[in-house]
């Protein structure tokens, strides 16, 4: 069984058994933690849930904080103001960047996905090919989304979306991806 995080409302947090997950829920004052060798208060805790939604919740905060990252095909880009540029890319006069990776060409920019340089190094630079790179990317971004939600979005259905819309710019059409915020 996962083991659950409890947040207190005094900002404090700890880690928990399921057995100890059990016997909190329903109960009223006092609750004894053998883990922690401590009782709690059942009205401070803030919230309870499983350690690796906790954990899938600390990875989007930081992917909302990351300023830098690797696009599928090696580009480096920053974030600026929320949006993501090509750092060898062009400036204005005051040094802000104004050359946007095309969404059409790269989903993981328009699904806000973009790999750290430490994330892109370790997990998907020695796979050999752009479209390989693309769909793990693409992919753990369906598993945590899938997790957040509840709804699993394959990969496949991610890329075929992405790789459709490549081909229809490719015959001259154009289309928009939803926007980073919209969920899938």
């Amino acid at each position: 069984m996962d083991n659950y995080i409890i947040q207190l409302f005094g900002g404090g947090e700890f880690e928990i058994t399921h057995e100890e997950y059990q016997s909190i829920l329903g109960a009223t004052g006092l609750v004894f933690i053998k883990s922690r060798n401590e009782a709690i208060n059942v009205s401070a805790i803030k919230r309870i849930m499983p350690r690796h939604i906790k954990e899938i919740d600390d990875y989007l905060e930081r992917k909302e904080k990351q300023k830098e990252g690797r696009l599928h095909d090696g580009a480096h880009v920053i974030r600026h103001f929320g949006q993501w540029y090509l750092i060898n890319g062009d400036y204005d006069d005051r040094g802000r960047p104004l050359s946007r990776p095309a969404d059409e060409f790269y989903p993981e920019v328009a699904r806000d996905c973009v790999p750290t340089l430490q994330e892109y190094e370790m997990n998907y630079r020695y796979l050999p090919t752009n479209k390989e790179r693309l769909a793990a990317i693409m992919g753990k971004m369906a598993y945590i989304q899938g997790e957040r939600t509840g709804r699993v979005v394959s990969t496949k259905e991610l890329l075929q979306d992405a790789w459709k819309r490549i081909d229809d710019i490719s015959n001259g059409k154009r289309l928009e991806f939803p926007s980073p915020k919209q969920k899938i």
